[in-house]
């Protein structure tokens, strides 16, 4: 991407940005000229830009199109690209230093012991408006759905269980389950991780997300009755997509805390009550589920560059990775293994770069020590 496309780009998001915190209450879009102007794709963006606004604390600051604003809104959508030489904001975790290995002996490797089984299960975006026989191209960013504009060839209807245009259909999700407990029997733990919600993302609510995740979290406590299973949070799952506003920010409007509190309420089935607050706070925990054996699972859609939050405050949301640190701490004395799990992949392009360099410190810091197992 030239750097002229990403100024253009990244202009023409800050000046949105600026409109509809001019045209809007924090609520709902009723005049349509910014929606006509900034559509990409018929009536759906309008759609979804008439239920979205930027928040006052984010656009508050972003409503000059100076030249760095325009270098920090590129910098961290475009970051891949290293957008104008934009570097975020600088901060950094404690780490405590290594412990001395004097004295203590090697781990030991039983070659005997029977080795864990896991599944893990990710991004179903199961669509409960999936319809048999509806149109797979109908030119909205989701289609094979009740509410789909109808299809003018019938070779393009939606197949029973599913099409690679669509998302997936109750049934199918269900018999994927069910097959894989008949093919293997003998699964230890489930790791699901994340993305549940659909991609109809100019519909979803918090009520409706909410059905969604609760459905298909009883399925799996249904088919897996004996299994423990864990899940992590997808940047799908919340409503608006991608966002994840820190807590002192708050309000009836602006919050994921309905999020977080039904997962926890989910997700006590598997888990014990002490796992369930940072669960409440910032949708991530840790549990040991067997002696010498933790799980971690980790909320990292906080450091997708679509979290629009990041640009009103970056530094180490929700306090996730210093909890990190003192928990990775404590398996260490413990001499526990450790598996982490989350839905965004820290050392990719889509996390911001410093919440990923500082995950990537910390792992080095216990990676090293042989305490630890990444999964993902």
């Amino acid at each position: 991407m030239t750097s002229g496309i990403a100024r253009a780009f990244a202009a023409n998001i800050t000046q949105l940005s600026q409109e509809l915190y001019e045209q809007l209450s924090l609520q709902v879009l009723e005049d349509t000229e910014v929606c006509s102007r900034y559509q990409r794709q018929d009536s759906t963006l309008s759609k979804l830009v008439k239920r979205y606004s930027m928040p006052e604390e984010i656009t508050t600051d972003y409503r000059e199109l100076s030249p760095e604003t325009i270098k920090k809104v590129c910098g961290q959508l475009f970051q891949s690209s290293d957008c104008f030489g934009y570097q975020p904001d600088e901060w950094s975790v404690d780490i405590p230093p290594r412990r001395s290995l004097a004295g203590e002996q090697k781990p030991v490797h039983r070659s005997r012991s029977k080795p864990l089984t896991v599944l893990q299960v990710t991004d179903i975006h199961h669509d409960p408006k999936y319809a048999t026989g509806t149109n797979t191209h109908c030119g909205e960013p989701l289609c094979c759905r009740k509410d789909s504009p109808a299809f003018r060839r019938k070779k393009n209807g939606a197949g029973y269980w599913g099409d690679y245009q669509c998302d997936l259909p109750f049934h199918f999700v269900d018999k994927m389950l069910r097959e894989i407990v008949h093919k293997h029997p003998n699964i230890d733990y489930v790791y699901m991780t994340g993305d549940i919600v659909d991609h109809a993302i100019w519909q979803t609510t918090p009520e409706s997300n909410s059905q969604v995740i609760t459905h298909i979290t009883k399925l799996f406590k249904k088919v897996f009755p004996k299994t423990p299973v864990y899940f992590a949070l997808g940047n799908h799952e919340p409503s608006p997509i991608n966002l994840f506003p820190p807590q002192e920010v708050w309000s009836n409007n602006l919050t994921v805390e309905w999020l977080y509190k039904l997962s926890a309420d989910l997700w006590s089935h598997w888990l014990p009550q002490n796992s369930l607050s940072t669960i409440e706070s910032g949708g991530y925990y840790t549990t040991l589920v067997r002696e010498n054996f933790r799980i971690v699972v980790l909320n990292s859609n906080v450091c997708y560059f679509f979290n629009f939050w990041l640009l009103y405050n970056s530094q180490d949301p929700g306090g996730q990775l210093a909890w990190l640190v003192k928990v990775l701490s404590k398996a260490e004395k413990n001499k526990e293994k450790v598996h982490i799990l989350g839905h965004i992949y820290p050392g990719g392009e889509d996390c911001q770069h410093v919440w990923s360099r500082e995950f990537r410190r910390i792992m080095d810091r216990q990676v090293l020590r042989h305490t630890l197992s990444l999964g993902s």
